[in-house]
């Protein structure tokens, strides 16, 4: 075989090759992407409601995540919701937009970057703020109205759960940074008798009164359960000058009276009965919709 042949046969060959590989690379299918799917739909009187992969990704205004669970229960609340006609109107997320900017001296582009950072568009931030509104309305018409705790039992629950409650000392803590004020008895006492009368004294630092509780006194201030209200501590030495604590009122260890604590009993007697209300609430919900999982 000539060279030159030779040559043109490699060359012949090797067109083919390329030829080969491009007609199998347009028969390859094209890699495929995924966008989005369905997870679920519902479907009910109203109709049908998708719900889709991208929305179970999404955050909820506040910014906490949400299942699938969460997202149906929410638009099976908000058909309810809707069915009431307990919606709020535009005007009424106007209304609450404009406080929320008012009060957090926000803009309309604050509003528009804290919905897109929950992944949603301003209409859809709209959307959520509506929705969010209508499904708590209905949480208090449909579960929380239905809670109603008897006194007898807040009582009867009172008298079985006492709760002591250890002796307090309103204080406040003064520091004296011109040491010629304390130099002396005669000084000291002129102090205290001045402070005592409640005069303002250049050179003494006076913080704002504080609870503070027998059990949380270092050692070296037990002293402050001996004192009655209006006394004052002599001075005593530290870094920055003299100490000394001015005892505003003592309350001595007790029981803490209903008064005080009938609210916090009352919501400790309606957790169990909401939980109930509220699972009854949401089967009921469920069960009058068609619910296909993909």
């Amino acid at each position: 075989m000539k060279v030159s042949n030779y040559f043109g046969i490699v060359v012949l060959m090797s067109l083919c090759a390329h030829i080969s590989l491009a007609k199998n690379a347009l028969k390859k299918e094209p890699e495929l992407f995924l966008i989005d799917k369905i997870e679920a739909v519902i479907f009910d009187n109203d109709g049908a409601s998708v719900i889709t992969k991208s929305d179970t990704e999404k955050l909820t205004l506040e910014g906490k995540p949400q299942t699938l669970g969460d997202i149906i229960f929410t638009k099976r609340v908000f058909a309810d919701a809707t069915k009431y006609r307990i919606t709020p109107s535009e005007d009424a997320i106007d209304r609450y937009l404009d406080t929320v900017m008012h009060d957090n001296n926000m803009g309309l582009p604050d509003v528009e970057r804290m919905f897109n950072a929950a992944g949603y568009t301003y209409e859809e931030g709209r959307e959520q703020l509506a929705t969010m509104f209508a499904v708590n309305s209905m949480i208090d018409f449909k579960v929380k109205s239905y809670l109603v705790v008897p006194e007898a039992q807040i009582i009867a629950y009172y008298k079985e759960h006492p709760i002591e409650e250890e002796a307090a000392y309103k204080i406040q803590r003064l520091v004296v940074t011109d040491k010629k004020i304390v130099s002396t008895q005669d000084n000291k006492k002129r102090l205290k008798l001045a402070l005592e009368a409640g005069k303002e004294i250049p050179g003494v630092k006076v913080s704002p009164a504080f609870w503070i509780k027998h059990d949380e006194l270092a050692a070296d201030k037990m002293f402050i359960t001996t004192m009655i209200a209006g006394d004052i501590s002599d001075p005593v030495s530290i870094p920055e000058g003299f100490e000394l604590f001015r005892l505003l009122e003592r309350r001595e260890r007790r029981i803490v009276p209903l008064e005080e604590r009938y609210q916090e009993i009352a919501q400790e007697l309606k957790r169990p009965l909401f939980e109930k209300r509220f699972e009854e609430y949401r089967k009921s919900l469920f069960d009058e919709a068609s619910i296909v999982y993909y």
